[in-house]
């Protein structure tokens, strides 16, 4: 199964900027280095790069002058929704039209 997010604040810059859409795929299955989306919150999904050490997952810090909240955070692959295939520059043709699709 795949699914859109978008990506909101700085943390993952430059890999990822404030509002790309990102493609991901439902799987428990990643590595370190992946960028994943985490449930971190009962109603807040988080794309992170990601450290998997067994079951446990650690977030990357990526952009030094930005911070997460979750950075101290110790995840499972439970929390794990998937991971990120290909991202959509924001305000590019193709990511106007995941936007409409999306909504």
């Amino acid at each position: 199964m795949l699914s859109l997010y978008k990506v909101s604040g700085p943390s993952l810059y430059p890999i990822l900027k404030n509002g790309d859409l990102v493609l991901v795929k439902k799987t428990k299955k990643i590595r370190s280095g992946d960028i994943a989306v985490i449930q971190a919150e009962s109603n807040l999904a988080i794309v992170k790069k990601v450290e998997v050490s067994g079951d446990k997952i650690q977030i990357i810090r990526l952009n030094q002058d930005y911070g997460s909240k979750f950075e101290k955070n110790s995840f499972s692959k439970s929390d794990l929704i998937g991971k990120v295939l290909c991202r959509f520059k924001k305000n590019t043709k193709i990511w106007r039209l995941l936007e409409v699709i999306r909504h």
